[in-house]
């Protein structure tokens, strides 16, 4: 249904944007970079909290360093992040510093920036 555009919920360019990060966090860059491009086709244009799921997505095509951060992104946006205990923040976060190191993230600005954001929001948790 996916790939048919055929999504009819409030969220769905997100969810479509969530699976891809998921894909992405378990190492299947090749899947995550497909159904981030899918995004802006299942996106509910009526739905105002969906507005920002095709604007991230392309921007993950266009830049993969940003792909590689699409799972912590997910997490923040839906406040996942900043309710999660103590033991999974500092899972996350070796993952997040794991992630920095394979896909050089601090070699792009915008990368860098939503790298210290996560951090930051991990850190007070």
């Amino acid at each position: 249904e996916i790939s048919k555009g055929k999504l009819e919920f409030e969220y769905s360019g997100q969810l479509v944007m969530t699976l891809a990060a998921s894909h992405m966090m378990l190492g299947n860059k090749g899947k995550a970079g497909e159904l981030m491009r899918l995004v802006p086709s299942a996106t509910n244009q009526k739905s105002k909290q969906d507005a920002n799921s095709p604007k991230f997505a392309k921007k993950c095509v266009q830049e993969p360093r940003l792909l590689a951060l699409s799972g912590f992104y997910c997490l923040y946006i839906n406040r996942d992040m900043a309710h999660m205990k103590h033991e999974d923040l500092v899972s996350l976060e070796a993952q997040l510093d794991t992630f920095n190191r394979e896909y050089a993230v601090q070699e792009v600005p915008e990368t860098t920036a939503m790298s210290l954001l996560f951090r930051g929001v991990m850190q007070k948790g």
